[in-house]
C-alpha cells in the first residue's frame, strides 16, 4: 500500500489493510511519509509500515513545495524510487495506492515491474481542491494552489488515471456513478469499499464526567476534522435561532482545524455572541470519540452539498448509527441516501442555517421519535449490511479477483 500521508491514523487505510492481514491471505507493506519523530520502519498491528524520507504535515512549507513540484507531471520521484527499491527486497505482487496524488507514480512503478495495481479513490480529489483552502487567508499559498491545484488540472488528471486503470476503489455508489458517467469507465472495473465501522466501535467506552459549563445541557454535537466543507460554520449560525428557542443547547465542536479555518469559525461566534453557546473543543484522543458520541442528545454531519461531498463519505456516519443516539445531515447526497433509506434521522438543506436550526428543534420537541429513528439506524447497522464486516467481505473478494 501507498499513501501520500504519514500513517497512523488514517481509518480507512487501517481498516483495509488489517482486513488484508487477518485473512491470512496477505503480507502487507504501507509506505507513507515520515513525520520528524518516528521511526522508518514500525509495525502496527501486523502491518509493516515503511517511512521514506519525505516530509510529512508537521513540516507543512517543505511538503508544500515538494507537493507542488512533483504536480508538475504528478510523478513523486521519492516515492518511485523507493517502491522500486522495496521490490528488489520483498517481490511484491500488488500495489494498493491511496487516493488520486500518487496514482500516476504507482502506474509507472506497476509497468516497469510488471504487476497489477489498485487506485483506492477516497473521495473526488479535484472537487475537493475547490473547497478546501476556500478560507486560506495566505496569498502565496493562494497562489500556489491556483497555478499547482486548480480543479481543471487534477479533473483531467483523474480522467487519464482512472481511464488507465484496470482496477479501481470507490468510497461511495454516488463516486463510482460520477466516475462511469464522467470519464466513460465500465461499472465491473470499480469496486464499491465504503467507510462503514467495526459493529463493536462502541465496546468499551470510557464513562466520561462532562465540565460543570456542559451538564444539563442539550448537547448538539460534531466530532471530526474541521475545514470549510463540513458546514460547522452552518451549524454554528443556527444556534442564535437554536437558543432563542432551547435555552440550554451547547454546540460541542471537537476537532483540529487549521488556524484560518478556526479563527473563521470564532468571528462566526463572537460575531453573534454565542460564546456560551458554542464551544470549540479541540483534537481528543480517539478513545473519546465513542464516549462524545454516546453522551452527546444529537450527533450532526452538516457537510455542504457540492461535487465533492455528494462523492465520499464520512466514517463518522455509521459510528453514529451505532451509537443508538439521534442524528442529523444535511442533504449531501450519500448521507441524505442512506439516512432516507433506512428511516435513521433528520436531514436539514445544507448551508442553510434556519433549516438546520428547524430540525434541531423538531428533534428537541419529538426526542422519542428522534430515538426510535436512532435505532433504525442501530439495526440497519448491526442487523443490515452497513458495518466493515460486510464490506472487508467485499474488499478480500475483490482481491481475489486480481
Amino acid at each position: 500500500m501507498v499513501l501520500d500521508a504519514s500513517f497512523p491514523p488514517d481509518i480507512r487505510v487501517e481498516k483495509e489493510a488489517l482486513t488484508l492481514i487477518n485473512s491470512n491471505l496477505y503480507e502487507v507493506y504501507l509506505i507513507c511519509l515520515k513525520k520528524k519523530n518516528e521511526k522508518a520502519l514500525s509495525n502496527y498491528k501486523g502491518l509493516n509500515v515503511i517511512r521514506i524520507k519525505s516530509p510529512a504535515m508537521d513540516q507543512k512549507v517543505k511538503k508544500g513545495v515538494l507537493d507542488a513540484f512533483f504536480s508538475i507531471n504528478n510523478v513523486h520521484y521519492i516515492f518511485y524510487r523507493e517502491l522500486l527499491k522495496l521490490y528488489q527486497e520483498i517481490n511484491f505482487d500488488i500495489i494498493h495506492v491511496h487516493d488520486l496524488p500518487l496514482s500516476k507514480t504507482v502506474r509507472k512503478v506497476a509497468k516497469k515491474i510488471n504487476i497489477p495495481y489498485v487506485i483506492d479513490l477516497h473521495e473526488n480529489y479535484a472537487e475537493a481542491l475547490k473547497i478546501w483552502f476556500k478560507w486560506r487567508t495566505n496569498k502565496i499559498i493562494r497562489l500556489k494552489n491556483m497555478i499547482f491545484f486548480n480543479y481543471r488540472k487534477w479533473n483531467k488528471y483523474e480522467r487519464t488515471e482512472t481511464i488507465k486503470a484496470k482496477y479501481i476503489i470507490a468510497v461511495v455508489e454516488e463516486m463510482k456513478h460520477r466516475l462511469v458517467k464522467n470519464h466513460g469507465l465500465r461499472e465491473n472495473k470499480i469496486k464499491v469499499i465504503s467507510n462503514t465501522e467495526y459493529l463493536d466501535f462502541h465496546k468499551g467506552s470510557k464513562k466520561i464526567s462532562l465540565s460543570p459549563n456542559l451538564k444539563d445541557k442539550f448537547l448538539i454535537t460534531y466530532i471530526g476534522g474541521i475545514g470549510p466543507h463540513r458546514g460547522i460554520d452552518t451549524a454554528v449560525e443556527a444556534m442564535v435561532e437554536i437558543t432563542a428557542n432551547i435555552k440550554n443547547a451547547v454546540l460541542l465542536i471537537i476537532g483540529g482545524g487549521s488556524k484560518e479555518v478556526l479563527a473563521k469559525l470564532n468571528s462566526i461566534v463572537s460575531l453573534n455572541k454565542l460564546e456560551k453557546n458554542v464551544i470549540i473543543f479541540g483534537k481528543v484522543d480517539k478513545s473519546l470519540v465513542s464516549p462524545y458520541m454516546k453522551i452527546s442528545d444529537i450527533n450532526i454531519i452538516p457537510h455542504l452539498s457540492n461535487n465533492h461531498t455528494n462523492h465520499t463519505i464520512p466514517h463518522k456516519l455509521f459510528q453514529i448509527l451505532l451509537s443508538k443516539k439521534p442524528i442529523l445531515v444535511s442533504d449531501s447526497t450519500p448521507l441524505k441516501r442512506i439516512i432516507r433509506e433506512h428511516d435513521a434521522g433528520f436531514i436539514h438543506e445544507a448551508s442553510n442555517p434556519k433549516s438546520f436550526a428547524n430540525e434541531v428543534i423538531h428533534i428537541y420537541n419529538n426526542y422519542e421519535l428522534a430515538t426510535k429513528k436512532a435505532m433504525n439506524g442501530y439495526k440497519a447497522c448491526n442487523k443490515g449490511n452497513l458495518n466493515w464486516a460486510t464490506t472487508a467481505k467485499e474488499l478480500l473478494n475483490f482481491y481475489s479477483n486480481i
